[in-house]
């Protein structure tokens, strides 16, 4: 071989390696996480859903930018809840929406509603994505599951997060099968 197909050999490899270590990483970030939940969930306080959804758009707006996605959100009322667990799942529930809620010209408009009532909450997100097939719609939620492992994409840990927080005080999070 020539020396130059074994040097751009050897620096393949090196990305490789180097790749594998970062997902590893991000692997093992996610899984601590995801373990410490029930170990920090601070206490309640009211919460504004408007001003906590302008907070989580300004919060979402590089990724938003890079993903070339538009966000349409409504939010209204008060709401008891614990303020830092609501803005990481909607951060979350932006972020995986702007990722895989594209539509065919590559980009993403998701719409999402906050709604309280009776001092409970409702969260909507809709996107122009694919959507998610029924075969795969309980793997989703579960822990380094990827709908498509072939792109070599996030290490799906996104929605099994979420549930996991929302379960931790008492909430749920479900699909629209529909």
């Amino acid at each position: 071989r020539a020396p130059h197909d074994v040097e751009h050999r050897f620096w393949s490899d090196i990305a490789r390696v180097e790749n594998g270590a970062l997902r590893a990483r991000s692997m093992l970030e996610a899984m601590c996480t995801y373990l410490q939940v029930d170990t920090t969930v601070e206490a309640v306080e009211r919460v504004d859903l408007e001003t906590r959804l302008q907070d989580v758009l300004r919060l979402t707006e590089a990724t938003r930018t890079a993903e070339r996605a538009t966000v349409d959100g409504i939010a209204s009322g008060v709401v008891t809840t614990h303020p830092q667990l609501l803005r990481d799942v909607l951060v979350e529930l932006i972020t995986n929406a702007a990722r895989y809620g594209k539509g065919d010209d590559g980009m993403a408009t998701v719409s999402l509603r906050l709604l309280a009532g009776n001092d409970a909450m409702h969260i909507e997100v809709d996107d122009r994505g694919r959507g998610i097939a029924p075969e795969d719609q309980d793997r989703v939620w579960q822990l380094f599951q990827r709908l498509d492992p072939v792109s070599g994409g996030p290490i799906g840990a996104g929605l099994s997060l979420i549930r996991r927080r929302l379960e931790a005080v008492g909430g749920t999070v479900s699909l629209d099968r529909t």
